[in-house]
């Protein structure tokens, strides 16, 4: 169980955190560690015990946030409130080469506001063929979603994503992003 939580610990630390070069401090406003809600789900599939043990054993160790996905199992949302979780943010997946992407963007943002979280990272899902003409499109469409976001007090932010075929996939990309979406927010995948 050690090695597996210090695994977690690793790769968790990507996640969407507050970080200040204070203590670990409960105060929602301070330094906290969060998690992915996915990497509590391995934990309790590799104990073998409830999704509910496991939050607690790794709140135990200090982790104080959780990042969940837009689409989150419910049950799971309520054990992570109880164990006193901070919302720290949601997670979501759009296709912007999809016409209907908007429904997704709406969603999550109806997620984001009804649960409580002020930030969403968004994962740009993977395209076909990557190139200018497929990324600048998609492109305006960021921005037009962060912008739609903004306006309902909510940040959205973008990790990299060491993938030829994502928005994010290299420096030059994620530069062509944050030049084209001066106002969204940018995490470094450090896992």
């Amino acid at each position: 169980m050690k090695k597996l939580i210090f695994i977690v610990l690793t790769v968790a630390l990507a996640s969407c955190a507050n970080k200040s070069d204070a203590t670990l401090s409960e105060d929602p406003q301070g330094e906290r560690i969060s998690i992915f809600c996915d990497h509590i789900r391995t934990v309790a599939s590799q104990e073998g015990i409830p999704f509910a043990e496991a939050a607690a054993r790794i709140r135990e160790i200090g982790y104080s946030g959780a990042d969940v996905w837009v689409d989150q199992n419910p049950s799971e949302l309520k054990t992570l409130d109880s164990l006193g979780f901070h919302h720290s943010c949601a997670i979501v997946r759009i296709n912007f080469n999809d016409p209907k992407w908007g429904r997704s963007a709406s969603g999550a943002l109806a997620f984001v506001k009804k649960n409580g979280y002020s930030r969403l990272l968004l994962v740009p899902e993977l395209v076909e063929s990557p190139s200018e003409e497929v990324f600048a499109p998609m492109r305006k469409a960021v921005s037009s979603f962060v912008q739609k976001a903004a306006s309902k007090g909510i940040k959205v932010l973008v990790e990299d994503f060491d993938n030829p075929f994502s928005l994010c996939g290299n420096t030059a990309l994620v530069d062509a992003l944050l030049e084209a979406v001066p106002s969204l927010g940018f995490l470094f995948d450090t896992g």
